[in-house]
């Protein structure tokens, strides 16, 4: 008997609310920057957008609006081992803001009218953790809006949220110098095969955006000992991993294969000629929603590490195959030569090289500024920058908002436009925290 009176009261509550209006969060698009369809926002960015309320039957009973934005990381749930279970979570800001109040009784919000509230954000010069949803990690940064009803009619504030995607400001740059990679073999002590070629791979960049290409250049070096005039097949398999460490674990939590390209090329030794006449170029293509590396987060760290492996096959030359004919009949020769090309490569070696990438947001000749800090930099003693809701300012000599379908208005500060079925829809700057006072007139 009690549950069902409990469940009518929260459908008779919602019903209500629903009564009231409903609200949704418009972000304007000339702020930020764009990649495809999304914005994305980021340190010193400033935002605009709208709070739309489109009013029912009951919107009198509405008496405030307000607005959080609320950044959040979190490590998602997750099983150690029997019976125990690991999470964490961290905020890192959270700002509110009253858009509108209700003062009167003739300050309240008119039946079947829209309006629209205009907010500013202005976000502090520090550097966040990316937006992004991670298999273990999670970093939101969320805009809710909630109407408030009359605490006399117990009902539930209507509510709205929108999610901003946020990116750092990452720096990429190239090398003053190339990097030559050592040979991971060479660490092992495995001692490669005297007759085949060495090789090295060179870089001139390890930092690079979403989208770009990881270029490496393949530097075969032919040795005295190597005899001359061989054909040499290189496969060179070019892996990115993306590497999930928590902040307080030694070991990464995960390691995922990202890219992956493999690369075939055949190199004809010339006696006379230099090791750098055989160089030759692979390259690896990045995603373009690949998310950028940060070590600044107090829950998790995202980094990439560069594999490289080069396979290198000699093949017979035609020298060896016309040695090993001459000691046969005609009728066998061809027989014999079929039979040589299908064997395997009479001998190969393999070489390993990896490095560090960073994947960056800023492209190459952009600065961040001197005055960027990451927020776990901030000590415990300072104030950690956090976003502001700026106030709309309008100036008497600004010229009010141009509209194609009607003449400005230059006495009211409230537009009132007639829509269909009797709604109305009220457009223009109202200033946050003041009654909603102006002239509403229709056409």
């Amino acid at each position: 008997m009690m549950e069902s009176i409990l469940s009518g009261r929260r459908r008779s509550s919602q019903q209500s609310t629903a009564s009231i209006a409903s609200v949704s969060i418009e972000i304007l698009p000339e702020f930020g920057w764009s990649i495809g369809d999304e914005r994305l926002f980021g340190p010193g960015t400033l935002f605009q957008g709208h709070v739309v309320v489109r009013c029912k039957e009951h919107s009198a009973r509405a008496t405030r609006l307000r607005m959080h934005f609320q950044g959040v990381e979190a490590m998602l749930t997750y099983d150690v081992g029997p019976g125990i279970i690991r999470t964490s979570s961290n905020q890192l800001f959270g700002v509110r803001h009253t858009l509108w109040k209700k003062l009167d009784d003739d300050d309240g919000l008119h039946a079947m009218t829209t309006y629209k509230f205009l907010f500013t954000i202005q976000m502090p010069f520090v550097q966040f953790p990316p937006s992004m949803n991670h298999d273990y990690y999670r970093c939101t940064y969320k805009l809710s809006a909630f109407l408030d009803p009359s605490l006399g009619y117990g009902e539930v504030p209507v509510m709205s949220q929108r999610c901003i995607n946020y990116i750092p400001l990452t720096e990429t740059r190239l090398l003053k110098a190339p990097l030559y990679l050592k040979d991971q073999k060479g660490r092992r002590k495995q001692i490669p095969s005297p007759n085949m070629p060495s090789v090295t791979v060179k870089l001139h960049s390890v930092e690079y955006l979403s989208g770009d290409t990881i270029q490496a250049t393949i530097c075969p070096k032919f040795t005295e000992s190597s005899s001359s005039c061989n054909s040499y097949d290189y496969q060179v398999t070019m892996n990115l991993y993306q590497i999930s460490s928590f902040s307080a674990d030694s070991v990464p939590i995960l390691s995922q294969l990202v890219e992956t390209k493999s690369h075939h090329v055949e190199v004809q030794q010339d006696a006379n000629g230099s090791n750098k006449s055989n160089e030759f170029r692979v390259g690896l293509k990045l995603k373009e929603d690949l998310p950028p590396s940060f070590e600044y987060s107090k829950i998790m760290t995202l980094t990439y590490k560069l594999k490289v492996k080069v396979y290198i096959k000699r093949r017979k030359t035609s020298f060896s195959l016309t040695a090993a004919m001459q000691s046969k009949s005609n009728e066998g020769s061809k027989k014999l030569k079929e039979m040589m090309t299908t064997l395997p490569w009479p001998s190969t070696a393999m070489s390993t090289f990896e490095t560090d990438i960073v994947v960056g947001t800023l492209s190459r000749g952009v600065r961040a500024g001197q005055d960027l800090r990451d927020y776990t930099s901030y000590r415990s003693s300072e104030e950690l920058p956090i976003p502001k809701f700026m106030k709309h300012i309008e100036y008497e000599d600004e010229l009010p908002r141009y509209e194609s379908t009607r003449l400005p208005s230059y006495t009211s500060e409230i537009l009132v436009h007639p829509q269909q079925h009797g709604a109305t829809i009220t457009t223009g700057s109202i200033i946050s925290g003041t009654s909603m006072e102006g002239i509403r007139s229709s056409l």
